[in-house]
């Protein structure tokens, strides 16, 4: 017995993780660790060894990448990257989320107003597929909006509607308010009408903006009408931008000089405009528009 054989081991079971997908998490360390160091072209190198020695990158290999890209503001390099992401399939890898890389370049586009830029990123994630999610788009409508292209943001507005995402209040906020500092007042108005149909309760951003705009345009008119509504709807908020007082009982013409011709006036005038495009100034019979006078140095005023 103490010369017999000793019986051999069971076989050892095979490891869940194969050498490939280990290959695969060591190349995505390094690429992570260059990533942090600002190395993006050594990342990008890395990268290319993968594919020479035949290892697959996954989502997460690409995704790293990209947002060292996106850290750095190399916004073109990450749109290169992530057009390789697509040619290899790598979108598709279960266990992750595939409109993450995407986003990622979009929210940096808009950080640095690159609109057109994330445009091509928003095209390219509809072509495989990906649809946006509503705080992507609402950034693509603030970068527009910062950027002063109405157009664009009018078609992210549309593409909302067409992922079947209903407009929150931060989408009609930054719609409303673009459209009124652009001088579209008509389309403000229509924004408004939209927002009073649904369940979303317009806020004082709105109505500041509509109350600007409208004194832009000099529809005096619009004025008293948001003004009404304001006052329906929050009732315990101050006026923005605007007070109103009756108007005063103005004394009787003499009786040498003929009577004024009536005209079309609202029983209430407006006494304070704190604001630097516009003043409004009561006369006897009517309300007179000025052009703003230059700001005094040491204005609060914009010129």
């Amino acid at each position: 017995l103490l010369h017999s054989t000793p019986p051999s081991p069971p076989p050892r079971p095979p490891l869940p993780t194969s050498s490939s997908q280990a290959s695969v998490n060591t190349f995505t360390s390094l690429i992570d660790a260059c990533g942090k160091a600002q190395q993006l072209q050594m990342a990008c190198d890395l990268l290319d060894q993968m594919q020479r020695e035949g290892v697959l990158p996954n989502a997460h290999t690409f995704t790293t990448i990209i947002n060292a890209c996106t850290q750095a503001l190399e916004l073109e390099r990450g749109i290169s990257v992530l057009h390789r992401m697509v040619q290899c399939g790598a979108i598709h890898d279960s266990g992750h989320t595939s409109a993450t890389p995407y986003a990622t370049l979009i929210r940096a586009c808009c950080k640095a107003v690159e609109v057109d830029k994330a445009f091509r990123v928003l095209h390219c994630m509809l072509e495989v597929g990906v649809k946006p999610n509503l705080v992507t788009l609402n950034g693509l409508i603030d970068a527009c909006g910062k950027a002063w292209n109405l157009e664009k943001a009018f078609q992210a507005f549309k593409l909302m509607r067409q992922c079947h995402w209903s407009p929150d209040g931060t989408t009609y906020t930054l719609m409303i308010d673009m459209c009124a500092k652009q001088g579209e007042l008509d389309a403000a108005l229509e924004l408004m009408m939209q927002l009073r149909q649904s369940s979303i309760r317009p806020n004082v951003a709105v109505y500041t903006s509509l109350l600007d705009g409208c004194l832009r345009a000099r529809r005096i008119d619009r004025c008293f009408d948001m003004l009404q509504h304001m006052q329906v709807e929050l009732p315990h908020h101050p006026i923005p931008h605007l007070a109103l007082s009756p108007a005063p009982s103005l004394p009787s013409p003499a009786p040498s000089l003929p009577s004024p011709t009536p005209s079309h006036h609202h029983p209430h005038r407006i006494i304070i405009v704190p604001n630097p495009f516009l003043r409004i100034i009561p006369t006897s019979t009517s309300t007179t528009i000025h052009p703003p006078s230059p700001p005094s140095k040491g204005s609060p005023y914009p010129p």
